[in-house]
């Protein structure tokens, strides 16, 4: 979880975002935003809203999974 926070913190740094910026973004609340900054736990609702936006995994903290390919049949 340690490595999400970071990415989560540094994302938000690089990308020059306010809080409330980062909240909008992510469609989380300022409050969560802020919880999650400050080391809190976070549940897995809140986890898969960041998963995709820090490119990580929370739970496990992989590489975010790829959608899968269907191989160029737009019919999908």
């Amino acid at each position: 979880m340690i490595e999400t926070l970071y990415r989560f913190m540094s994302l938000r740094t690089r990308l020059n975002y306010s809080v409330r910026e980062m909240a909008k973004h992510t469609g989380l609340s300022t409050a969560t935003v802020s919880r999650i900054e400050n080391g809190a736990n976070i549940d897995l609702d809140t986890a898969r809203m960041i998963g995709p936006f820090i490119d990580l995994c929370p739970c496990c903290e992989q590489k975010w999974p790829e959608t899968v390919d269907n191989g160029g049949n737009s019919d999908g």
